[in-house]
């Protein structure tokens, strides 16, 4: 379901830019994938600042993924993470 072989990721990848809607405005950023250190830094910070959201929503990547494990090792090690940039030009 967010694997490497879903359409959202293969669009990114191969589109190169992508645009992002948030509340009515729209943005080009430029993308580019995490390293497993900065994955599990960003896992890390979102699981400080949502505890209990943190606690479900790996829970359940882990289970529609199909993985083992720490559910927050298991998600770093396989599930892609984009780093967005908004492109300034």
């Amino acid at each position: 379901m967010w694997s490497k072989s879903t359409d959202w990721y293969l669009n990114v990848v191969a589109g190169g830019l992508v645009e992002v809607h948030v509340r009515g405005e729209a943005w080009q950023v430029e993308w580019r994938h995490l390293n497993q250190a900065e994955r599990r830094a960003a896992g890390e910070a979102f699981r400080d600042a949502h505890p209990l959201y943190s606690r479900i929503i790996l829970r359940t990547l882990v289970r529609l993924n199909g993985l083992e494990g720490d559910p927050a090792e298991a998600v770093v090690r396989a599930l892609p993470m984009l780093s967005l940039r908004r492109n300034r030009s």
